[in-house]
């Protein structure tokens, strides 16, 4: 009889109980050996998969592109087109008498729009060519001015993408907002019926008064904004008279079209040239008089400059795609790294352009959030710097 070095009974008895023992083992080797493959694999995936890398503005206002109009010096003697009206390229404008001469021309417009005169534009004397007179707003191009700021700053340039999304449109200083869930759940938001709706309820609260906390109640002076949610039956029906703010989730398309890096740094270690030039102008100023101190009323004389110390910030720029410089470089901490970019709109819906005229005409904004896609990394390195 073969001897046993484990006692007995230290298996179950059972042969049920060792056949569930038995499968037990082996789907829990299974199973580890299942996680650990798909941990491999999504370690391995990490590093394949690329997320874009983008630089981001929020609350960016939308602007139709703006030519400066400029004359020659001279005395304007009739405005041919007035202010407010489209024009094309090369359609007259006002007609210009030469400084000095009898000779009388007319001034073209340089290119298509709506034309918006300076005031008092008529008989105006221009002192200098560079005065501008007036403007062409061209709707079909929109664009976005954005000082867009993100770690990958550094790698923008010109033509990459960029994308537009959260487009609010605010035709009055008010903070007034009308959400509707329509039929079918769909939703609907509206920021034009601002003035009606406030005057409505601005009037039936005149004379009251509102308290807060455990304060004492304080009256009622203006409405500065309503928010409004609702049901409402929809049903599809014929020619529009109103228009509904676009959808949060519409999202447009654009262009980087131009604009510059810009660049925040302290400098600790300026030039000796410099520094030297500071301390004098410093010891000028210390050394020029006595001085109050307001502290103590007494009046104290400064004398002995020695071993000033310079912090200096100053601000870079350097245009889109222009080499960096070859000029001796400072060394200097980085406070802030940003691009001023123009970004355009890429083929504007006709309800965003006809929104932009609306504001435009009523002192009101459209603005958006602005990310323009500078390049792409693996999305483990975006785990590893949140973790």
């Amino acid at each position: 009889m073969i001897k046993t070095p484990f006692e007995p009974g230290w298996r179950p008895q059972s042969k049920w109980k060792r056949k569930f023992y038995a499968k037990y083992m082996t789907w829990l080797e299974r199973g580890g050996y299942t996680l650990a493959l798909l941990v491999i694999v999504a370690f391995i995936g990490s590093f394949l998969y690329r997320v874009d890398e983008t630089i981001r503005a929020e609350g960016v206002q939308l602007k139709a592109a703006v030519t400066e109009v400029k004359a020659s010096e001279g005395t304007i003697v009739s405005v041919n087109t007035p202010s407010g009206t489209e024009v094309k390229k090369g359609d007259v404008l006002f007609t210009l008498r030469a400084k000095g001469t009898a000779r009388i021309f007319g001034f073209g417009s340089p290119g298509d729009g709506v034309w918006k005169a300076a005031d008092d534009l008529l008989n105006k004397v221009i002192l200098s060519s560079e005065e501008v007179v007036g403007t062409i707003v061209d709707y079909s191009t929109l664009i976005f001015d954005a000082k867009l700021k993100g770690d990958s700053a550094p790698r923008s340039a010109l033509n990459q993408i960029a994308k537009i999304s959260n487009l609010t449109i605010q035709e009055s200083e008010t903070s007034t907002v009308v959400r509707l869930e329509g039929s079918g759940g769909a939703a609907y938001v509206s920021r034009s019926m601002v003035p009606e709706l406030n005057k409505a309820i601005g009037e039936s609260l005149t004379g009251k008064s509102v308290r807060v906390r455990q304060e004492g109640a304080i009256e009622i002076e203006s409405v500065e904004g309503v928010q409004v949610d609702a049901r409402v039956a929809t049903s599809k029906e014929g020619r529009a008279t109103n228009t509904f703010d676009p959808s949060p989730s519409l999202n447009l398309e654009g262009v980087l079209a131009s604009g510059k890096h810009e660049l925040i740094a302290q400098i600790a270690n300026i030039p000796a040239a410099s520094a030297n030039q500071a301390s004098q102008s410093l010891r000028l100023a210390l050394e020029s008089g006595n001085f109050s101190v307001p502290d103590t009323n007494e009046s104290v004389k400064v004398s002995n400059l020695t071993d000033p110390r310079y912090i200096v910030t100053v601000k870079a720029t350097r245009p889109l795609g222009a080499a960096p410089t070859q000029t001796e470089a400072l060394e200097g901490s980085l406070v802030e790294r940003s691009v001023r970019g123009i970004i355009q709109v890429k083929n504007p819906p006709k309800f965003l352009v006809d929104r932009l005229r609306e504001c435009d005409e009523v002192g009101g904004t459209i603005t958006a959030t602005v990310e323009v896609i500078t390049g792409s990394k693996p999305i483990a390195l975006v785990l590893i710097k949140k973790s």
